[in-house]
């Protein structure tokens, strides 16, 4: 048991970590003045995840766990949010993972892919949601522009963060 820990304590530290940081994320958020959902802290904690330690493992396990974790604790996001979100995420980090890895695509073009195929796939889950009564509202509730603007943002900054840090430990 001792060992194990020690084998794995990066990433157990990471977890924690990036589980703290969510944590006080939705208290922090009311004492700012700025809309802090609109950075998509989640996937950034789950992209941030699998570049430190290079585990699909560990960032899909971060993926379903983060959502789910954030409404135990704070109540935000609404439960079936929550499982869409999971879904989001861990279909956003294998997509990028296949997409990188097994197919040797781009980093950047596979960042941007696998974030919109993985938005496409929630809001069909969440049109069926929806239609069956699960969750109220409407389909798209942060404006496309935004989300579009939030996925040029961090694709390119996970895409120079992913660039340097293989990089510098291939060297």
């Amino acid at each position: 048991m001792i060992i194990l820990l020690q084998k794995h304590s990066r990433v157990i530290f990471l977890d924690l970590s990036v589980f703290i940081a969510l944590y006080l994320l939705p208290s922090i958020a009311h004492i700012l003045p700025l809309p802090i959902y609109l950075l998509e802290p989640m996937r950034i904690c789950v992209f941030a995840g699998y570049l430190l330690s290079k585990s699909t493992y560990n960032a899909v396990f971060l993926a379903v766990t983060i959502p789910i974790f954030s409404f135990l604790t704070t109540g935000h996001p609404l439960f079936y949010k929550a499982v869409l979100i999971s879904l989001e995420l861990s279909a956003n980090i294998v997509i990028f993972i296949f997409l990188y890895r097994k197919w040797h695509i781009h980093g950047l073009f596979s960042i941007v892919v696998s974030i919109i195929l993985s938005k496409l796939l929630y809001y069909a889950f969440k049109y069926v949601l929806i239609q069956y009564g699960f969750i109220s509202g409407s389909l798209v509730s942060t404006g496309i522009v935004n989300q579009i603007i939030a996925m040029i943002i961090l694709s390119v900054v996970f895409y120079v963060l992913f660039s340097l840090f293989y990089k510098r430990n291939a060297g």
